[in-house]
């Protein structure tokens, strides 16, 4: 149930799917592309992981995943409000293209390391 809420909270889903559409001009852009989804699959998997970890300081306390989450992105406010406005700038974007994805995969990369 985490990892799926936090597919949908940070927008991984979406990122992956928008990742789909990237044109990609070489065979190292495409391939640049790929390893960026992986990325992505591998950041949703720690996050998840991060969340649950702090779960009522270890403790095994049924808690929605929403609020899992919450809880997380509030002891992390700096680096989580950074991943909120990138990622709302880039779902303004006309289009998304491969450095776009690779400083969204940068982004979470920092995010990930407080």
């Amino acid at each position: 149930e985490v990892y799926f809420a936090v597919g949908h909270e940070f927008s991984l889903d979406w990122l992956r799917e928008r990742a789909d559409h990237v044109v990609a001009e070489s065979h190292w852009q495409k391939m640049a592309v790929a390893a960026i989804v992986d990325d992505f699959y591998s950041h949703q998997f720690q996050l998840s992981q991060n969340v649950l970890a702090e779960r009522s300081n270890g403790k095994s306390k049924k808690a929605a995943a929403g609020a899992l989450i919450e809880k997380w992105e509030r002891t992390r406010s700096d680096a989580s409000s950074r991943m909120d406005r990138l990622l709302s700038d880039l779902r303004a974007a006309d289009g998304i293209d491969l450095s776009m994805l690779a400083v969204a995969n940068g982004q979470f990369r920092s995010l990930l390391a407080h």
